[in-house]
């Protein structure tokens, strides 16, 4: 398992040195002059000619790229055109406040899309098969902004049980609408995926014979069959909970949920590049992290990937 980890972390490196260069040559993709765009309107040479220093943007590109690489090891990210702030403190203040919201998100989903898709293969044909399925089918038709904007009529504003926005100090009641909202594509996903993945792996022949050898029916499901269907499942998981980290910017502009995609959001409407350019570099991390967790738990869930990949 130690070496198939640090196959898996090895791999990572060039990647993570691609989303470097990737973020960095949005300095020069990004229309306008980043001088400009910071002293506004009124300025003098001088002004320009100092802040182009300061910045190294009078340097050849590789020297560019050298200050850029060692300011995000100092933790100089840049700063923020329109705030003043630097982006990092804004990037961690509003960085746990998606995770917050994509962690409860991604349970909610995990649970109840795997529960309707166990139940769904093992009566399979049966009205409660069809009743899980055409719940997945629901939700995964519905787009996220639809959603989102029916429960806050519905529970919000007609029933009047729960917030319709804001954060509320991260209190429960704020946080049901936007999770429910956030997890119910991925919920629907989930339990297709578990459906289908256990219905291959209870034809399989150890599970006949764990149940010749008279295992009960509930631990041959939850012991035998249900680990091995998760591999797939874990994919899903994995890509879902790496796109909620990058910011859900939909289901956070709509419940005004101060998290990073809508930080990230902000910072494109009002184009300050040094937030885009971190918070990029910041989600693309984060996304290339979840990934490598995905292929860790892999070799955890069946050891034939540790073997396999090591003999390529």
């Amino acid at each position: 398992m130690l070496q198939y980890t640090l196959r898996r972390v090895v791999h990572t490196i060039p990647v993570l040195l691609g989303v470097l260069i990737v973020t960095f040559m949005l300095l020069y993709i990004a229309p306008g002059d980043p001088v400009l765009a910071m002293v506004g309107e009124r300025f003098d040479q001088a002004t320009i000619d100092r802040l182009r220093a300061e910045l190294h943007l009078d340097e050849p590109v590789w020297s560019q790229f050298y200050h850029y690489v060692a300011g995000l090891i100092r933790g100089d990210w840049g700063t923020s055109y329109i705030t003043g702030q630097p982006v990092l403190d804004g990037i961690m203040d509003h960085f746990p406040k998606t995770l917050y919201l994509a962690s409860v998100a991604m349970a909610f989903a995990i649970l109840s899309g795997v529960l309707i898709g166990v139940v769904s293969a093992v009566k399979q044909s049966t009205w409660l098969d069809g009743l899980g399925m055409t719940v997945a089918l629901v939700g995964i038709s519905f787009p996220v902004y639809w959603v989102g904007l029916i429960l806050i009529l519905v529970v919000s504003v007609s029933w009047r049980l729960l917030p319709p926005s804001g954060f509320g100090g991260g209190a429960l009641p704020y946080l049901i609408l936007p999770a429910l909202t956030l997890g119910m594509r991925s919920t629907a996903y989930i339990a297709r995926l578990t459906r289908s993945s256990m219905l291959e792996v209870i034809r399989l022949d150890y599970i006949r014979t764990a149940r010749a050898k008279g295992l009960g029916e509930t631990r041959v499901i939850g012991k035998h069959a249900l680990k091995a269907a998760l591999i797939p499942v874990v994919t899903a998981i994995g890509l879902d909970f790496g796109a909620y980290l990058s910011g859900s910017v939909l289901t956070e502009s709509i419940f005004a949920w101060p998290g990073i995609g809508r930080f990230a959001l902000n910072a494109i409407l009002k184009r300050d590049l040094p937030v885009i350019q971190g918070t990029v570099l910041f989600l693309a991390i984060v996304f290339v992290l979840v990934n490598l967790a995905v292929d860790l738990l892999y070799g955890y869930l069946d050891p034939r990937v540790r073997y396999e990949r090591g003999a390529r």
